[in-house]
């Protein structure tokens, strides 16, 4: 009886996860409910996107596909991108990494309120021409999180476009099609599902300028420069 009783006590081990609805965040969503109790889905507005219900949306299908309890959170952490932007406004063809930053310090912050030592997001090495998504980049914000004993995860890192179609339709979601505009890098998109960032044309050309790549070192410094006011921002918002 004691044994029972203390398997019965044992809490809940759940995972938060950045969330905008699109393939890689719903595939992320899925193959996180197979291994955690409970998935929390953390959608951020950051001042910039239009149609932010689609998330809403997209969480409700992964909730109704999945045996674990879903939790959705809409957060807003525009004042912190803003911030963020003004403090490093010569590195404006970087903006992405910056933005996810934003949202990796308030996923953390989600993680200290709800005792969650899990936290992941949808970036995927296919799409590392993106600042955001460079493994250089991700090490940094990994350090983040282990400052406060939380590991992050990247469920849908080696997947291509191809396998998270077949996953997904396997797990029951409705399918559609992905949008590449024809360019590298991009492993497919659809704003019927997830909303659509006001900035997207400026980051395609910033990412995608001929001759001019954006460089993993100078992302990789770009986050490391911010790395403590982070952690001060974590430290003044974590008891609140």
């Amino acid at each position: 009886m004691a044994a029972t009783s203390q398997r019965r006590k044992k809490p809940k081990r759940a995972v938060a996860l950045n969330f905008s609805g699109g393939f890689d965040s719903r595939l992320s969503a899925i193959r996180l409910a197979r291994s955690f109790d409970e998935v929390h889905l953390l959608s951020y507005d950051t001042g910039a996107e239009l149609l932010r219900e689609h998330s809403s949306d997209s969480a409700r299908i992964v909730r109704e596909r999945v045996n674990v309890p879903v939790k959705h959170f809409d957060i807003d952490v525009s004042r912190l991108w803003r911030t963020l932007l003004k403090n490093n406004f010569t590195s404006v063809r970087y903006v992405c990494a910056l933005c996810k930053l934003s949202m990796h310090t308030h996923t953390i912050l989600h993680c200290l309120q709800h005792d969650i030592r899990h936290a992941a997001d949808g970036s995927n090495k296919h799409q590392d021409i993106n600042p955001e998504q460079m493994d250089t980049t991700l090490g940094v914000y990994r350090e983040l999180y282990a400052k406060y004993g939380i590991e992050f995860l990247t469920p849908v890192w080696d997947a291509t476009g191809e396998d998270e179609d077949r996953q997904l339709a396997d797990a029951g979601v409705p399918q559609v099609r992905r949008v590449t505009f024809g360019l590298p890098g991009v492993k497919g998109q659809n704003w019927t599902i997830q909303p659509i960032c006001m900035l997207t044309p400026f980051t395609l050309a910033f990412t995608r300028f001929p001759g001019w790549p954006l460089r993993k070192d100078v992302a990789e410094q770009l986050i490391r420069d911010n790395f403590d006011f982070a952690v001060r921002y974590i430290e003044q918002h974590k008891n609140r």
